[in-house]
């Protein structure tokens, strides 16, 4: 795919994922269901110069507003996380995600899609912080398992930039975005194993880069006896490789964590 190509292409997949998150507004105050959590995040080893988050101490403080909602025909995932360490040039930082998706088999009044999937339709991203944006589009859904939480998958187009010293890496390539959070019980204490993958082409497809971030938490106020599903503590791992940048080399920060639901 040609450069110019490729820009007429992000620009108006990046219209329609504005049109689209301006028409997800009204109906996300009409929500079937909405859950909205805080979460605090003490990393270490933080030594990922790609993406900023590359501090002397390796220490990286992390604060997340994290929210999800579904309605009628669809659903929609945002979070906002601040960033506070010590980067090079700067204390804090910024980085935000919005996904939105339409469920076909909903539109269609049908429970399944494509016979493994509860819900499947088209998906819209927008990713955006500090020297780095991504717009993607393309298809996704969550699998039809008879287990509790929810495990599926996304496929997307990605239109990304980022902007190093010296350079503007600019790629037009695929992004495969599996993604689960699952709860279960040991015992007493309630657990919950939540997290994402993604996996995605770079220089041509040529390279790889891969992000996941998988979280092990514990219900704490419900094993002590207070509210179930309020307060939960644990750990998650940040792991991030990249062949082009820095091959051979795998960023890999482990993060106490502390996650409220609000709601």
């Amino acid at each position: 795919m040609s450069h110019t190509v490729a820009i007429r292409l992000a620009r108006p997949l990046f219209a329609l994922s504005l049109a689209l998150a301006a028409a997800a507004f009204p109906v996300a105050a009409n929500a079937q269901f909405a859950t909205t959590n805080l979460q605090v995040l003490q990393g270490f080893d933080f030594k990922d110069s790609l993406l900023g988050y590359d501090t002397p101490s390796g220490k990286m403080t992390t604060l997340t507003l994290n929210h999800f909602s579904t309605w009628k025909y669809g659903d929609n995932f945002a979070f906002v996380d601040l960033y506070r360490g010590d980067f090079a040039g700067a204390e804090s930082t910024v980085y935000a995600e919005w996904h939105t998706r339409i469920f076909m088999n909903r539109l269609r009044g049908k429970d399944r899609c494509l016979v493994v999937f509860k819900d499947f339709g088209p998906s819209f991203e927008v990713n955006q912080g500090p020297g780095f944006y991504a717009y993607l589009a393309g298809v996704g859904g969550d699998f039809a398992l008879p287990i509790p939480g929810v495990v599926g998958v996304n496929l997307f187009y990605r239109y990304s930039s980022v902007q190093i010293p010296g350079n503007d890496l600019r790629d037009h390539t695929w992004q495969l975005s599996p993604y689960w959070s699952v709860p279960f019980q040991v015992g007493p204490a309630s657990f919950l194993f939540a997290g994402f993958v993604d996996v995605s082409g770079a220089q041509d497809d040529e390279k790889v880069d891969v992000m996941t971030q998988p979280q092990l938490l514990l219900d704490v106020l419900g094993l002590a006896g207070g509210p179930k599903g309020k307060l939960f503590a644990g750990v998650e791992w940040y792991l991030h490789y990249n062949d082009l940048i820095a091959p051979d080399t795998l960023v890999s920060a482990p993060q106490a964590m502390l996650q409220w639901n609000l709601h």
